[in-house]
């Protein structure tokens, strides 16, 4: 039924399974011998469920990650029971021979479902639209979920037997009952969020944006550059923008930090201080993203997990951008969701992975632009222009040619940490410094280090020399400038 993609087969026998008190299959090897759910562990994204007969003479176990069962061990084999690749489960079944064996005896005894992934996209999509479709009676565990909702959610204790209640995985569905467990799941997400927000009343001539970004995998390299330039361009067409940028979303009720995103956060403030409002939307959880998305008036996001809050859950308007293999959610959406020209795109694979979850992409900023002035001229009534689109080898050169200087830049202070001997004393350390600094280009940083230096030795013949440079440097450059 998996590897047919049968959802409504796979729920019916869900439904018998969540009838019973205890959880029962057949053994995959022997089908005349009834085994029982006697334990369970998680290990990351995998859920290993041991079963075992009346005799104990037949142990055997499954593995769930985004399926029903993903995984398949017994003494002879080990079965991958989906198309799923599981490399999930390879990295983590040495750690089942840790278990004590009294724990995997015969028992016959209830069983749990636990809804919780530590990825945002299976734990919505892979789970919890078929949670709801169950309605089950069953105690059922959220703890460190994306989401919960107090009428569903029953109390269990950390102890026992627990199920994900997975069925078909890594599909989005575009018909039948997969689409519509996704859309009532949605819809559901959506409501709870925001029954009590109460949003504040805002000006209609100011535009509300939701940017996403990427610090990690998969992101947009114009990302940066990309966000200043298309606000300084919308700018004239409103009386001001209010810029909410997504990033990492953290369990329900908890609040994240992410270098990786934030570091992007704070070129993104740097640029555009001054131009416009800036809200930080990184390291919140889906419930606080949803009711601030709930009152933009539209997006920019990746076409991967990064789109799901603006284009799943509030159904806004907006531009998706992505390399040209990853789209997470495949649908039939209005005209107001533009997606990206692949002739715009070059992919950038990180060194030994071609796999597309994984690529990062070039794309000119004036393509998202024109996208995004497409949409707000349909929804705003706007009537901005369209600007000329570079083609994207030049985009990507220009691209690869700031890293290199990025890159020259930094390898001023590779070997800073060699000529910092043990016997070097605070003003020593301080003047090694600034002459990374200088090699690096910034001699403003530079004289400011050696000022440091010059307080903590007076009477430093080099420090000394190097701040009087350093001084005629900055000086000449200023008097060019007039």
């Amino acid at each position: 039924m998996q590897r047919g993609k049968d959802v409504d087969g796979l729920l019916k026998i869900w439904e018998q399974k969540l009838e019973q008190s205890y959880f029962e299959f057949p053994h995959p090897e022997y089908e005349d011998i009834k085994t029982w759910a006697v334990y369970s562990v998680r290990h990351g994204m995998g859920n290993y469920v041991f079963m075992n007969d009346s005799t104990s003479a037949y142990p055997w176990v499954f593995g769930q990650c985004v399926n029903f069962i993903d995984i398949v061990i017994t003494k002879e084999a080990i079965y991958n029971a989906s198309l799923f690749n599981n490399h999930t489960f390879e990295a983590s079944i040495h750690k089942l021979s840790e278990i004590p064996s009294s724990n995997l005896e015969h028992k016959i005894c209830d069983f749990n479902l636990w809804v919780s992934q530590t990825r945002p996209y299976h734990f919505f999509y892979d789970q919890l639209k078929f949670y709801f479709y169950f309605h089950s009676k069953k105690s059922t565990s959220f703890k460190n979920a994306f989401f919960s909702f107090g009428d569903y959610e029953k109390s269990v204790s950390d102890d026992g037997i627990f199920l994900f209640p997975t069925v078909i995985g890594n599909n989005h569905y575009k018909a039948g009952t997969g689409k519509k467990l996704n859309e009532k799941m949605e819809k559901l997400v959506y409501e709870d969020s925001i029954k009590n927000y109460m949003p504040q009343k805002t000006d209609d001539s100011v535009l509300k944006l939701w940017y996403g970004i990427t610090g990690q995998k998969r992101s947009w390299l114009q990302q940066v550059e990309g966000i200043e330039n298309i606000v300084k361009g919308l700018l004239p067409h409103f009386n001001g923008i209010e810029l909410y940028v997504d990033g990492m979303t953290a369990p329900e009720g908890q609040v994240i930090q992410n270098t990786d995103d934030e570091a992007v956060f704070a070129q993104i403030t740097k640029r555009l201080k001054g131009k416009c409002t800036i809200h930080s939307l990184i390291g919140q959880d889906y419930r606080h993203k949803i009711q601030i998305c709930s009152t933009v008036d539209m997006f920019i996001a990746n076409a991967g997990t990064g789109c799901m809050v603006p284009l799943r859950f509030c159904k806004k308007p907006g531009v998706l951008h992505s390399n040209t293999k990853l789209f997470t959610f495949p649908d039939d959406y209005p005209d107001t969701i533009k997606r990206f020209n692949k002739k715009y795109v070059i992919d950038v694979f990180e060194e030994g992975k071609k796999r597309s979850d994984f690529a990062s992409y070039h794309i000119p900023w004036q393509h998202i632009f024109n996208l995004t002035v497409e949409v707000l001229n349909q929804t705003k009534n706007t009537n901005i222009l369209s600007l000329e689109v570079p083609p994207v080898d030049e985009v990507a050169k220009a691209y690869e040619a700031q890293e290199q200087a990025r890159k020259k830049k930094l390898m001023a202070f590779a070997a800073l940490e060699n000529r910092v001997k043990p016997t070097y004393k605070s003003p020593d350390i301080l003047r090694e410094v600034a002459l990374s600094f200088e090699h690096s280009g910034d001699i403003e940083t530079a004289l400011k280090i050696m000022q440091k230096a010059l307080e903590l030795r007076p009477t430093g013949p080099l420090i000394k020399k190097k701040v009087i440079e350093y001084q005629a440097v900055i000086e000449s450059a200023n008097q060019k400038v007039k």
